[in-house]
């Protein structure tokens, strides 16, 4: 991000860039070969810098395929990290759940921290607890 005015206008050095990139997709791999975070962590790391790569470069296609190859290359959302994401949200949904039962708190104040309507904070607690 802090190159994009300067890709924006046309200005930016790519080969700095991308010994930048290349020195943060290097420490990512350290991080995980050292059991600092997991490889499904690292993914998300390298997913959401292409999303800003992407951003940044809009059309210029080429300089954005370059970065992105640096890190990695266009990596899938997969299944699990869908569904690891997913089991997050059942998590919160349900600690709030528990937490408005026992009194704590009110249905609308859950539902304000999750994000949601008190109609869709009840619906989703009907399903998880179907």
């Amino acid at each position: 991000l802090r190159y994009g005015n300067d890709i924006k206008e046309g200005k930016a050095n790519l080969d700095i860039i991308a010994e930048d990139l290349k020195y943060f997709s290097d420490a990512l791999k350290r991080e995980r070969d050292n059991d600092r975070i997991g490889v499904v962590s690292e993914g998300d790391v390298r997913i959401f810098t292409n999303t800003i790569i992407s951003y940044v470069f809009g059309e210029k296609a080429e300089d954005r395929d370059r970065m992105v190859n640096i890190m990695g290359g266009n990596l899938i959302y997969t299944d699990f990290m869908r569904a690891r994401d997913e089991g997050r949200v059942e998590g919160r949904l349900e600690s709030y759940n528990n937490i408005v039962k026992k009194g704590w708190i009110t249905e609308k104040e859950a539902a304000e921290e999750l994000g949601m309507s008190v109609e869709e904070f009840n619906i989703q607690v009907s399903k998880l607890l179907a």
